[in-house]
């Protein structure tokens, strides 16, 4: 159906104009230069793990689809592939009560300490998920697979 797919395209031309609008409207954000250093550290980091449908390393994020409540959307670049990465700490901590004991249990792939602090994860697929990390001791930051996504 020709004019469904221009439609379709129409909406999407839409929706990027008005983000393009916001996002160089600097007084409408509460601090743009730490959401933008801190949208990059993501983007980079997920550079470590690879896509579960073309197996590429290349990743961004959706920046139409950022929320306030650290919920955020990745995308693979090289098939479009998208998946939910999870920027609020805090509260997945107080509501997974078992992440805490997990992340001491953690070992630093570079110093060997255990222990580790959550920064965000990412869920790839129903049954790969990955928590990124720090290590306490040395502060080198890795990608760690979830061994509990199967109960979450």
């Amino acid at each position: 159906n020709m004019s469904a797919d221009i439609e379709a395209l129409a909406d999407r031309l839409a929706g990027i104009r008005s983000w393009a609008y916001i996002a160089h409207r600097a007084d409408w954000l509460a601090d743009p230069a730490k959401w933008a250093g801190r949208t990059r550290e993501v983007e980079s980091r997920l550079s470590a793990v690879h896509c579960p449908i073309c197996k590429a390393t290349r990743f961004g994020i959706d920046r139409r689809t950022m929320q306030s409540d650290g919920e955020w959307k990745g995308m693979c670049m090289g098939c479009r592939y998208s998946f939910p990465i999870h920027t609020d700490m805090e509260f997945y901590q107080r509501t997974q009560p078992d992440i805490p004991y997990v992340l001491k249990t953690i070992p630093c792939p570079a110093c060997r300490s255990a222990g580790v602090t959550l920064d965000f994860r990412i869920v790839l697929s129903v049954r790969e998920a990955f928590y990124f990390v720090t290590c306490r001791a040395c502060g080198h930051a890795f990608p760690e697979k979830s061994s509990l996504e199967s109960s979450e």
